[in-house]
């Protein structure tokens, strides 16, 4: 591959980077969200449209200075905006505060150092013959420190929002983000990548190593990632994790007597009434079924049962599906028939909730139950 198709891909990243990021900002309702996935996208491309210039004419950086050291540093952007994207959607009524400003602090910072460079260059070069590079190294251990920094923070306020969700929903499969984990990863690999590039340079291997399959590697990973984003980011469904805040549960059991009633006519009602059946079933859903708050409800599921709302739940669709397996001894129905008639919709979380109570698969148990009769 030649310079020419390398252009030609940076060139169309970043066209669909811009416009995809410009449709998330200017969407009708101006979601707090939309417009940090939207300036995450654009930076994004920012970086790749400065990429282009930079490989498309030497005299790039020296003509348009300013543009340059704004555009490689956009680079420290993606990060902490992908993190405040992934903190909107996973907090529920989640408002910037000034303090998230501090966010943006190390890009500010970079490209106040790389003007100051700019400006006193002919100064500076008297003690520092190549301040340039010296910048560049400077620049690239604090991109990736904070990259590592923010990728786990994201991956921690994830798996913060999933426990929540289990307190709330009992299917979590339209509503568990894990296309976010995609994009977490894409951003991995990129700056990996980056990593790999910027250790080759130092180590005088550019030609062998970083040109052509390092650099094509990296803007074919935007590329992906972009199309990721439109295909499964636009199309997610919009859930928060609560009209409510999540209670505070009680750290003894030595007010249960107080619940006892209500633990009562809940299990009469799952019994009876079989709720659990329902796919979507949601705490709020079943609250008002017993006729009380959901706040009230999860704390009675926590405190009687030992359980949050997505196990207790799915503990009874188990239950319902080793009643199906056991009448079913002709083999009529396939498992996932049996799966959706218990009140599942995902095979996977099926398959662990089932292992989890019986400690076998389905296929095990299913087989062990007709031996024995």
């Amino acid at each position: 591959m030649d310079l020419y198709i390398l252009q030609l891909i940076t060139l169309f990243s970043a066209f669909l980077l811009f416009i995809l990021g410009f449709i998330f900002i200017l969407k009708p309702i101006k979601k707090l969200s939309n417009l940090l996935l939207g300036g995450f996208l654009i930076s994004n491309a920012v970086l790749l449209a400065n990429f282009f210039f930079f490989i498309s004419s030497k005299q790039y950086p020296a003509n348009y200075p300013v543009i340059h050291i704004i555009g490689t540093q956009s680079y420290m952007l993606l990060a902490p905006l992908l993190y405040l994207y992934i903190k909107s959607l996973c907090t529920y009524n989640y408002q910037l505060s000034p303090i998230a400003l501090f966010h943006l602090a190390p890009f500010a910072v970079i490209v106040c150092l790389g003007f100051c460079i700019y400006l006193f260059k002919t100064s500076l070069e008297t003690y520092f013959p190549d301040t340039g590079f010296f910048y560049y190294l400077i620049f690239k251990p604090v991109l990736y420190i904070q990259i590592a920094a923010y990728v786990f923070a994201s991956f921690s306020a994830l798996r913060k929002y999933r426990l929540q969700l289990k307190e709330l929903y009992s299917n979590l499969v339209k509503i568990d983000l894990q296309w976010i984990n995609i994009v977490l990863y894409f951003l991995i690999l990129m700056s990996s990548t980056d990593l790999a590039i910027y250790t080759a340079i130092n180590l005088d291997l550019k030609g062998f190593i970083v040109f052509p399959w390092l650099t094509y590697q990296t803007i074919s990973i935007n590329l992906i990632l972009c199309i990721c984003l439109i295909y499964k980011g636009m199309g997610q469904s919009e859930f928060s994790v609560g009209k409510f805040p999540l209670p505070k549960y009680v750290q003894n059991n030595t007010d249960i007597s107080n619940y006892e009633e209500y633990k009562k006519k809940l299990t009469r009602l799952m019994t009876d009434e079989k709720p659990f059946l329902l796919p979507e079933l949601s705490l709020d859903e079943l609250a008002k079924k017993m006729d009380i708050t959901p706040r009230l409800l999860s704390q009675i599921i926590h405190v009687c049962f030992n359980q949050n709302f997505n196990n207790y739940i799915n503990h009874y669709r188990v239950e319902e599906a080793k009643k199906l397996f056991a009448k079913d001894k002709e083999f009529k129905k396939s498992i996932f028939e049996i799966l959706l008639d218990s009140g599942f919709n995902s095979k996977s979380v099926f398959n662990y909730s089932f292992k989890k109570t019986t400690g076998v698969t389905p296929k095990e148990f299913r087989y062990k139950i007709n031996i024995k009769s």
